[in-house]
């Protein structure tokens, strides 16, 4: 933006033609003038150019190259980075649903009661919501045993406080047993 602007003001001083006169603001501000080269900056950057403001002389034409190739480049960047956080997060989900499937042969091999199959399943889902795959039990059980056993203990609680209230054997004890 500034340096397109800049070769404007060089080429205007020297009195040749310009961007600028083909959208006649060689009289007005630099104000005005910088508007249109922030909106040809922006435009080239995003959208590969408009087109309707364009630069006449060689240096703005030069600028006018390098903006185009600075856009292209972000643009692909931009794309690539984005395609690869997609394909990363189609790859997780895929592994789950693999693993589900391999969860659900196997229940159905071994002929379980419908109820340990649900809860079975339950189990993954909640390792899965809460993220806990292989790799991340293997940390937390890293970072765990580095805490003193009482923060440790009291970490346990709050993360398991919920499981812990809604088991069967401890329905309807003291909040105080339970902690």
């Amino acid at each position: 933006c500034c340096i397109f602007h800049v070769a404007a003001l060089n080429t205007m001083y020297e009195d040749r033609e310009s961007w600028v006169d083909d959208h006649g603001l060689r009289d007005d501000g630099n104000g005005m003038r910088y508007v249109f080269a922030l909106y040809f900056a922006a435009s080239t950057v995003t959208t590969i150019g408009y087109g309707d403001v364009r630069g006449i002389s060689t240096e703005e034409l030069v600028c006018q190259v390098f903006a185009t190739i600075a856009g292209s480049c972000i643009l692909a960047t931009l794309i690539t980075v984005i395609m690869s956080l997609v394909k990363e997060l189609n790859a997780s989900q895929m592994r789950f649903k693999r693993k589900m499937d391999l969860i659900n042969t196997f229940l159905k091999a071994k002929d379980l009661p419908l109820p340990l199959q649900r809860r079975v399943r339950e189990y993954f889902m909640f390792l899965k919501r809460y993220q806990l795959g292989r790799d991340d039990m293997e940390d937390e059980k890293y970072l765990m045993s580095e805490l003193s056993s009482k923060l440790r203990q009291e970490v346990a609680l709050h993360i398991n406080a919920g499981i812990v209230r809604h088991a069967p054997v401890f329905q309807g004890a003291d909040e105080s047993f339970v902690a």
